[in-house]
């Protein structure tokens, strides 16, 4: 994996300056992926490699030297990871297939080793297709998928206690579903993909 910028003013340069270039296994150009901009030069990636690990990528304190480390095993390829911001630092979350049935995980402070993922899934639901708010950067959508009408589920990540709600209702969703969200004023808007 290499991680290049390109110009400031985000046109794509000719010879973009490579930041890191990273050797994890199973991630190639196919893998499902996240970037987030920590700071005004610093960038973290969440990437799945085609044997479903979770690998969270970002640079030491020094800033120098990029890391990979493998966060968890059983991901979902379908879906690509979310990389949010809680409490100024980067928080994971991902569909995990790893018991048999999806469920979605959260990893906060993913560079700090040791820590649990919290299991976000509600009871008798399953996850698919998460995705943040753009212009909520503490907010996760993901969707229960069935056949008929699916639940909308979001969370706030920015409180003590982190929980997913039923939202609201969507229509049937393709397979496999994709999602997208944005903040617009007070309202959440909603973009998926449906079948009829």
């Amino acid at each position: 994996v290499e991680l290049a910028v390109g110009e400031p003013a985000g046109t794509l340069a000719a010879h973009p300056r490579v930041l890191a270039s990273l050797h994890a296994p199973n991630l190639g150009p196919q893998s499902p992926l996240a970037v987030r901009r920590q700071q005004s030069t610093a960038l973290s990636v969440a990437a799945i490699g085609s044997d479903g690990v979770l690998w969270y990528l970002a640079p030491e304190p020094d800033g120098q030297v990029w890391r990979a480390r493998p966060l968890a095993r059983g991901a979902d390829t379908r879906f690509a990871p979310v990389l949010l911001e809680e409490r100024g630092a980067d928080t994971v979350a991902w569909v995990s297939g790893a018991s048999g049935e999806n469920r979605l995980l959260l990893l906060h402070d993913p560079a700090r080793p040791g820590q649990r993922p919290i299991d976000l899934t509600l009871p008798a639901m399953g996850a698919a297709a998460p995705t943040g708010v753009a212009g909520a950067p503490s907010r996760l959508v993901y969707v229960d998928a069935r056949q008929g009408l699916s639940p909308l589920l979001a969370a706030d990540l920015g409180t003590d206690h982190v929980a997913a709600r039923v939202a609201r209702s969507l229509g049937m969703l393709a397979e496999p579903p994709r999602l997208a969200a944005a903040q617009v004023g007070s309202t959440t808007r909603d973009a998926y993909t449906a079948i009829g």
